[in-house]
């Protein structure tokens, strides 16, 4: 139903999760900016425009990351690094208190790389979601903040185009990359326990008008592949080779979760589980004959 039509009878609160994400962006402002800005917006409206006051927002860690706080180690000479990923290798905590301190203008211009222009996306629309609470105080605003996300995919098939951006660099380690790529944001949470922090937070008014961070610890890329030929040895002959390769030392910036842990209550799955489940049930979707077999 188009939210020019309003909302269906019985809603009385509302998580909102959509949002474009792209590591390649032709039109910057197209692409990423104003549907993920615009688009939080004309659900925050349409809500007020109902009465309907609870809203869980999906942010991201994108919205939080700031490169000036913590300094970057200077390890990172040596690894290729993208306008990302340097903003969490470093001794920081990040908290609720960071922002993202790029503009839209920054973005707009089209001088920053997709994922920088979709971590612009993020900040600015939780932004936006806020200033309007400012100006509409009856709604009860709370924003998610997960870290990189893996967990089992939704999609049923890994054919190409199937998976969304995050899948597929999980099911690249298994599917045809040579090399080990560098780890662009080596912090995670599995996808679901911020699926399950959204539930939590609807449910709980102690988090109303708080920012919830999400984080289940740090990895790489190295680490993941490491993982692999020790768990699932069967599918060492598929995975790039870690001959001759170092693994990305950190230190990896820690995340504050202590509103997600204390207030929530939530217990983060382990990196061992996230990602063998991650490659478990991509590896079982190839198996129903829905994706390549390398």
């Amino acid at each position: 139903m188009p939210l020019s039509h309003g909302y269906p009878p019985g809603v009385d609160a509302i998580i909102h999760v959509a949002s474009p994400v792209a590591g390649v962006v032709k039109d910057p402002k197209k692409d990423l900016l104003d549907p993920a800005i615009e688009g939080t917006l004309n659900i925050l409206k349409a809500a007020h425009k109902a009465g309907i006051t609870r809203i869980v927002l999906t942010s991201s860690i994108a919205a939080v990351a700031d490169p000036t706080k913590g300094g970057e180690t200077a390890h990172r000479q040596s690894f290729k690094c993208s306008c990302i990923s340097h903003r969490f290798v470093r001794d920081y905590t990040y908290t609720a208190a960071d922002w993202n301190p790029l503009t839209y203008e920054m973005a707009s211009s089209g001088t920053l790389p997709g994922l920088g222009t979709y971590a612009v996306s993020k900040s600015v629309a939780e932004k936006s979601a806020w200033d309007f609470v400012k100006e509409h105080p009856e709604i009860k605003l709370t924003a998610i903040n997960p870290t990189m996300l893996p967990g089992p995919p939704v999609q049923s098939s890994a054919s190409e185009g199937a998976l969304n951006d995050t899948s597929q660099m999980w099911y690249s380690l298994i599917s045809g990359t040579t090399d080990v790529p560098e780890t662009a944001v080596p912090i995670f949470v599995d996808v679901r326990d911020a699926a399950r922090a959204h539930v939590l937070a609807l449910k709980n008014d102690a988090v109303i008008g708080e920012r919830v961070l999400l984080n289940g610890g740090s990895y790489t890329y190295y680490q993941i592949i490491k993982l692999l030929e020790q768990k699932r040895p069967e599918l060492t002959s598929r995975l790039p080779s870690l001959e001759g390769v170092e693994d990305e030392p950190g230190p990896f910036a820690r995340v504050d979760t202590a509103i997600a842990q204390k207030t929530l209550g939530m217990q983060f799955l382990s990196f061992e589980e996230s990602f063998l489940d991650t490659i478990d049930s991509l590896v079982a979707i190839e198996n129903a004959g829905k994706g390549p077999r390398m």
